[in-house]
């Protein structure tokens, strides 16, 4: 799985999600994607950022960060897969 958060600054962005087979690298499509972000710099709550399909194994939605900084983007506790990653985003 791989993400990418363009432009990656604070406002709105785009989150895109390629999820791949591991042992094949096929495309995998039949899953669905949310996305939490929270900032680690101060408590703004969480946003939801629920992903769609483009049938070719890339997710992708629109979503705001708030301000620059330090953020957490995580999927769902209890879910299939689960994944945290750390950006930062410049102010």
């Amino acid at each position: 799985m791989a993400l990418d958060v363009n432009p990656n600054l604070s406002g709105s962005n785009v989150f895109t999600v390629s999820v791949a087979d591991s042992n094949s690298g096929a495309p995998i499509t039949n899953v669905g994607i949310s996305l939490y972000a929270s900032s680690l710099d101060m408590d703004m709550g969480v946003e939801t950022v629920n992903l769609q399909p483009d049938g070719k194994g890339h997710f992708s939605a629109s979503g705001d960060l708030l301000m620059g900084g330090d953020w957490q983007i995580r999927t769902p506790e209890n879910t299939l897969h689960e994944a945290t990653v750390n950006v930062l985003t410049p102010y």
